[in-house]
């Protein structure tokens, strides 16, 4: 794919009319070094693990993220997905908030009470505790 850009600028603004051209392009991914990283990003990218973090004093660094966080993204989701059915709304910080309470936590009532003290306000019914609770222990691998 080739595309052709054209840019006009009016004589006011330049003491003669000027035209530029460019021309922009996909590189070629015909160069060894390309071929050699193109299955591994395509591996990378694909799983969506990994991010690029780019650094004011230093190179771009490729970091993997742990485990951790991609089960908390799928509790959280969980967790939305329940207030949702319960509450009527969608709230992606408060569902986080949840997950983050449940993060340490090894069992239901000790999450239960954290519930109560953080989010009390929102006066959740037992039912939604529990099955939030089930979400997150689910999304950890529990049972």
């Amino acid at each position: 794919t080739l595309l052709l850009f054209t840019v006009h600028f009016p004589t006011t603004l330049l003491s003669t009319a000027t035209v530029f051209t460019d021309a922009i392009a996909p590189r070629s991914t015909t160069s060894k070094a390309a071929q050699a990283t193109s299955s591994s990003t395509e591996e990378a990218v694909g799983s969506g693990r990994q991010t690029l973090r780019l650094r004011a004093d230093g190179p771009p660094v490729l970091e993997t993220l742990a485990d951790e966080s991609t089960w908390g993204s799928k509790a959280a989701s969980k967790v939305d997905d329940l207030l949702e059915s319960f509450v009527g709304i969608r709230d992606v910080e408060l569902a986080d908030a949840m997950v983050q309470l449940a993060r340490n936590v090894q069992d239901y009532p000790v999450f239960a009470a954290a519930m109560e003290r953080e989010l009390g306000e929102f006066e959740f019914p037992d039912e939604f505790v529990s099955d939030v609770w089930s979400a997150v222990v689910k999304a950890r691998g529990g049972s």
